[in-house]
């Protein structure tokens, strides 16, 4: 309800003095104006984040609400890893964005409806993610930076690359061996054993 505060105005009154006469006094009287008495207003706000539908949400709201308080939401839907919230009045234009957050959702154009029908509007929002100077954001896990991460990682991977080429360089090897060789090596094995002489012979059995 919208009500004015009662205001003064000046009147004279003429009142008879001892000596017969007439002596006019000021007298202050208080002026009631008429009381701005409406009935509230509300919308069914759609909330939409510019890039991303997944996190739009819709919420019921006066007319008299502060925009300051749909930014209040939109950072709690968000967990409040948010900064600089901009509004848009019905589409993303330059010409629609709500700068000043300490107006009514009635002072930038939505006239709402009854309670028991509340008229739909839209308001877009983009943001920028939250930024931190502090150390242990801003450092890997484990205290590594990402030039350590990408290190290790190669590193890793090239050992993995040398121990496979040395298994398949041993099974290469092994599959490439002669039977000759083979072979060569039992005949020498006889070879060295000990020779039969020959002014003796041989037994039969």
């Amino acid at each position: 309800l919208g009500v004015n505060m009662p205001l003064k105005k000046g009147t004279k009154k003429s009142t008879k003095s001892e000596s017969g006469g007439t002596v006019e006094v000021a007298r202050e009287e208080e002026a009631f104006p008429e009381l701005d008495i409406r009935p509230e207003r509300w919308v069914n706000l759609k909330v939409k984040l510019v890039t991303w539908d997944h996190l739009d949400f819709q919420v019921v709201l006066k007319t008299s609400t502060r925009l300051y308080t749909i930014v209040d939401k939109v950072k709690e839907r968000h967990g409040g890893s948010i900064q600089d919230v901009i509004l848009y009045r019905h589409q993303v234009h330059p010409q629609n964005i709500l700068l000043d957050l300490g107006c009514t959702l009635d002072e930038v154009g939505f006239d709402g409806g009854p309670r028991s029908d509340p008229k739909e509007e839209v308001i877009c929002y983009d943001y920028q993610a939250h930024e931190s100077d502090c150390p242990l954001l801003l450092s890997s896990p484990r205290g590594a930076s990402r030039k350590d991460v990408v290190k290790k990682v190669a590193t890793e991977a090239e050992d993995v690359r040398r121990v496979n080429l040395d298994s398949r360089s041993n099974i290469s090897s092994s599959a490439a061996r002669p039977g000759g060789e083979r072979r060569k090596s039992l005949s020498e094995d006889k070879a060295n054993s000990s020779p039969t002489s020959p002014d003796q012979p041989e037994t039969q059995t």
